[in-house]
């Protein structure tokens, strides 16, 4: 109405104001999408009965009689509804940071599985084998009994250890002493373990000797749960800027034995850090492939 009246009076830019503003209230009632269609149809609409009026009075301001009110509306709408779009913005954005933040705990948590999956899982297995060992020889041997539960001890004593030190933040076991703990554990188990290991290089991070020590944790684990092996390989070298490992063992179980989750989580933290894992069956034979990037000098 009052724009009607403002446009009867020869206002061609005015009359638009207060249609504008009601415009604007009610698109704020509209999802974003539709906001914008009424928007660009209330300024196409606006920019229509000014030039008419201009051109029946014959004063010549049709192209500002067109271009101000529909300039209007649209300034009206972007000032009423920018500061809630600016709203939503800052909306979505605290919903990703909170995101996020729960992504990054839920990774935390898979971490922390993963290594106490790694330090309980090889050293229980390696206390029942042991433990088994010992009652066998209880009354044969029980020198040698003795000797087998006092190793049991330190491994329950160990496995308390790095579980601290997990909940602390402060375990990092390294290639080298999983390698030698490999070496004892498996001849223990009276595996025929052969070992053909270069020194590590120079440019292998703390984080790299770390992620491969692990390799070699899981993969001597395996072996001793899912194998009757009589001999385990475990090959290290550098080729090509990449530090390459290979653990295989004869002896192994069909391939439906062998699910579990520890190779799985292990090869996403090697695809994290630019290196891969791979794992494969042939026939009694089973072999576990890991390489990761090396800072030559």
């Amino acid at each position: 109405m009052l724009g009607a009246v403002e446009l009867g009076s020869g206002e061609y830019g005015r009359w638009a104001l207060a249609p504008s503003v009601v415009v604007a209230i009610a698109a704020t009632f509209l999802p974003v999408r539709g906001q914008w269609w009424l928007l660009g149809a209330a300024s196409a609409a606006a920019a229509v009965p000014g030039p008419v009026v201009a051109r029946a009075a014959g004063d010549g301001g049709e192209l500002y009689a067109a271009l101000f009110p529909a300039g209007l509306v649209l300034f009206a709408g972007w000032t009423v509804l920018g500061p809630l779009w600016a709203w939503d913005v800052a909306s979505r954005l605290h919903a990703a940071r909170r995101l996020s933040a729960e992504l990054a705990v839920k990774d935390e948590r898979l971490r922390f599985a993963g290594d106490l999956h790694d330090i309980q899982g090889h050293h229980l297995q390696v206390i029942a084998l042991k433990s088994e060992l010992a009652a066998r020889l209880a009354e044969a041997n029980p020198a040698r009994a003795a000797g087998e539960m006092r190793e049991v001890r330190r491994l329950a004593a160990d496995a308390l250890r790095e579980t601290r030190e997990l909940v602390q933040g402060l375990r990092r076991t390294t290639l080298e002493d999983e390698i030698a703990n490999a070496t004892r554990v498996l001849a223990a188990a009276d595996i025929d373990a052969r070992m053909d290991v270069a020194p590590a290089p120079a440019g292998l991070s703390t984080a790299g000797r770390h992620l491969l020590g692990l390799v070699v944790r899981e993969a001597t684990t395996n072996v001793l749960r899912h194998s009757r092996a009589a001999r385990a390989d475990v090959a290290y070298r550098v080729d090509g800027g990449r530090a390459r490992l290979l653990v295989s063992n004869d002896g192994a179980a069909p391939p439906a034995d062998r699910a579990g989750t520890g190779l799985s989580t292990l090869a996403e933290r090697l695809e994290a850090a630019g290196g891969d894992l791979t794992w494969r069956h042939d026939g009694d034979r089973f072999e576990v492939a890991a390489t990761l990037p090396v800072a030559l000098p």
